[in-house]
C-alpha cells in the first residue's frame, strides 16, 4: 500500500531517525521492552484519563513523515488528547503486518505486531495513563493495521479510524467498535468505493446500525454517518473529493 502520494522520502531509521531528524519530531519516547528498534513516542495530555490515539505510518513510512502530513501533534494538545506514535519494524523499511500476506517486509517476515502493541499498550500503563477512550487511526497499510488492531485487540480500542485504507481481517469482536472511514474519490488502490466498502462490512460484523444513516454534502467532501448503532457507536463514512491514495494535508479540511 506503499505511494509516492505519502512523500516517504523523508523517513530514516535506526539512530538516524531519531538523531539527525528528532529536532523535526513532536513527542517524549516511550519506552516499550524488547522493541528498541521502534520508536515509540507519546505525546501526553495533563489529564491521564485523556482520551488517546493510537497512530500508525504507512507502508515504508515513519512517524515523521505521519506528523509532518497530518498536523495531528500541534492539533491534539489543545483538545486535551494524549496522542502516541508507533513504529513497524525496520527491515530495513517499515510497514505492518496486517493479515500475513500484507504488508512486505513485516509480512514476509512474519512480524508479530500485536505482540508490539501488547507491548506498547502495556508501557502506556506502566507511565499512569488510564485513558477514557483508545482510538487506533491509520494511513493506507497503517490504516489496515489500526482496523486489525481493533479487530484483534478489541479490549483497548472504542473506535478505528482508517485512511485510504482497508479491511485486512475478518473482524468479529465481541464488543461492538465505532469506525471512521475516509477515502479519496481518485484513490488509485482502493477506488472511490474503499471507505463504504470497510463500513458495510463493519456494519455486519461489528456493530449494528438502525435507521437512515445522516448525510451531508459540501464541495470537498460527502459524508454519510449511522448514528444509531449499538453499543452507542456510530459509523462514518468520509468520501474526499478528488483526493488519491492519501492523508490530505489538513489544510484540506
Amino acid at each position: 500500500m506503499c505511494s509516492s502520494d505519502l512523500n516517504f522520502a523523508t523517513c530514516k531509521t535506526g539512530a538516524e531517525e531519531l538523531g539527525d531528524a528528532s529536532h523535526r519530531l513532536v513527542g517524549e519516547p516511550l519506552t516499550v521492552p524488547g522493541y528498541d528498534d521502534r520508536p515509540t513516542l507519546l505525546q501526553a495530555a495533563a489529564d491521564p484519563a485523556a482520551p488517546l490515539v493510537l497512530l500508525f505510518h504507512g507502508q515504508h513510512g515513519c512517524i515523521l513523515n505521519l506528523q509532518s502530513r497530518t498536523d495531528l501533534d500541534a492539533i491534539a494538545p489543545g483538545r486535551g488528547v494524549s496522542l502516541l506514535w508507533l513504529s513497524g519494524q525496520p527491515l530495513p523499511a517499515r510497514s505492518w503486518n496486517t493479515n500475513g500476506r500484507c504488508c512486505e517486509p513485516a509480512s514476509t517476515e512474519h512480524v508479530n505486531d500485536l505482540a508490539y502493541l501488547d507491548a506498547v499498550m502495556s508501557a502506556v500503563a506502566e507511565r499512569g495513563l488510564h485513558p477514557r477512550r483508545v482510538v487506533s487511526v491509520g494511513v493506507s497499510n497503517g490504516a489496515g493495521m489500526a482496523l486489525a488492531a481493533a479487530c484483534g485487540r478489541p479490549r483497548y480500542f472504542d473506535a478505528a479510524v482508517s485512511v485510504a485504507g482497508w479491511l485486512p481481517v475478518s473482524c468479529r469482536p465481541k464488543r461492538p467498535i465505532s469506525l471512521l472511514a475516509f477515502g479519496g474519490t481518485k484513490d488509485h488502490l482502493f477506488g472511490a468505493s474503499g471507505p463504504r466498502n470497510i463500513a458495510g462490512v463493519w456494519r455486519r460484523t461489528v456493530t449494528t446500525c438502525r435507521g437512515t444513516p445522516e448525510t451531508e454534502r459540501t464541495k470537498h467532501r460527502n459524508i454519510t454517518m449511522w448514528t444509531e448503532c449499538s453499543g452507542g457507536t456510530v459509523v462514518r463514512v468520509v468520501s474526499l473529493i478528488g483526493e488519491g491514495h492519501v492523508w490530505p494535508h489538513f489544510s484540506f479540511y
